[in-house]
């Protein structure tokens, strides 16, 4: 890891691996959802008390998305979303914000087409990892 005034860049083996705004403050921090997504899969109940769960919304939508379903799958809400945040990291393979649309898009017409989503009936529940 090398750190620099305004930014922060990980190694692996010799190579960049990642590259990323360094955040400065005492408790502050950036959290990417594609770097933890597999172990919230394998542990989904950890969402509820994941302590920077504010920055697990990709975007608004997301947000919004995830409230909708704590209305009406209020026990399931967090085990469904966390699969929805899995199908974002890997639609079609898209990443960051226009694959977090795209979920979005996908969990909207399930819930238009049922009236009450069956959500995992149809994401993944395996990551295969």
């Amino acid at each position: 890891m090398r750190l620099y005034a305004d930014h922060v860049e990980v190694y692996y083996k010799g190579h960049l691996v990642e590259s990323m705004e360094r955040i400065q403050g005492k408790g502050e921090a950036r959290i990417d959802y594609h770097h933890i997504i597999g172990s919230l899969v394998r542990k989904p109940g950890a969402f509820a008390r994941y302590r920077f769960k504010v920055q697990m919304y990709p975007s608004h939508t997301f947000r919004l998305a995830y409230d909708a379903m704590r209305g009406w799958k209020e026990e399931r809400a967090d085990v469904d979303y966390v699969r929805i945040l899995h199908l974002a990291s890997t639609a079609n393979g898209m990443r960051g914000r226009e694959g977090a649309e795209e979920a979005a898009r996908i969990e909207g017409e399930v819930r238009l087409r049922s009236g009450e989503a069956s959500v995992h009936a149809r994401l993944p529940r395996d990551t295969g990892s």
